[in-house]
């Protein structure tokens, strides 16, 4: 039985600690990511998380995505999960032949009232909970967010005729140099944000691209500073 293999056991207490710093990351605080996981448990009638990694997969599939859902939009909710779903089912061997989510097709919805216009961001970062971090930031602000991690998507994302107004690239995403370059090539006009830890090279390398609106960021910006730097190549103040 998939519950009782001992290395699915071996494997579940990891995503358990992986589960919750991702909550905590996207609600912002402990005490309301440890909520929503109680709501989840009632919904599954669970006293506690799965002791075996399937089983976890099957909770977090079946009562987690619509509590954060609910909460966060399905969108944010794909991108604080969709990696560590992804990764997990294929060491345990378990694989859904859909995702419960299209997350190419799927918008977040701010709380609140909804303005007249939001500025459309594609976020690029290899960094899962920072960029749950950065994503949630960005909604908050009346941002409408489309998170990618690879080509593959950047192209899915491209032919779906998704608007995209600014960039933000990860400077230690290991393949920012090309996913940029498709992006500028597919999204003519689009303002970039870029961390680096070179900022004359990367300067360099935009201007090269054409891109006439951009801000060049320390790798450690903090996601204020982020989301500052949005706002201001959105506005074209830059």
């Amino acid at each position: 039985m998939p519950g009782t293999d001992p290395a699915s056991a071996r494997e579940a207490p990891d995503a358990r600690e992986t589960l919750t710093a991702l909550l905590e990351a996207a609600y912002g605080s402990a005490e309301d990511a440890r909520a929503a996981l109680e709501r989840a448990l009632h919904r599954s009638n669970q006293a506690e998380l799965p002791a075996a990694l399937p089983d976890l997969l099957a909770f977090v599939r079946t009562a987690l995505v619509p509590v954060l859902s609910d909460d966060l939009g399905p969108r944010l909710t794909m991108t604080v999960l969709e990696d560590f779903i992804g990764v997990r089912e294929a060491r345990s061997g378990v694989r859904e032949r859909e995702p419960t989510v299209p997350v190419a097709r799927v918008e977040v919805r701010p709380r609140g009232p909804t303005p007249e216009r939001r500025l459309r961001v594609l976020l690029v970062d290899a960094d899962r909970i920072g960029r749950v971090v950065l994503a949630r930031a960005l909604v908050r602000e009346s941002c409408q967010v489309t998170v990618v991690d690879s080509l593959e998507e950047l192209g899915q994302i491209a032919r779906s005729g998704e608007e995209i107004e600014v960039a933000i690239f990860d400077g230690q995403h290991p393949a920012k140099l090309l996913l940029m370059e498709v992006t500028v090539d597919r999204y003519p006009g689009v303002a970039l944000v870029v961390k680096s830890t070179g900022e004359a090279a990367t300067r360099a390398v935009i201007q090269a691209l054409g891109v006439g609106r951009f801000e060049v960021l320390a790798l450690d910006a903090s996601t204020d500073g982020l989301v500052a730097a949005v706002a201001r190549v959105g506005r074209g103040e830059t």
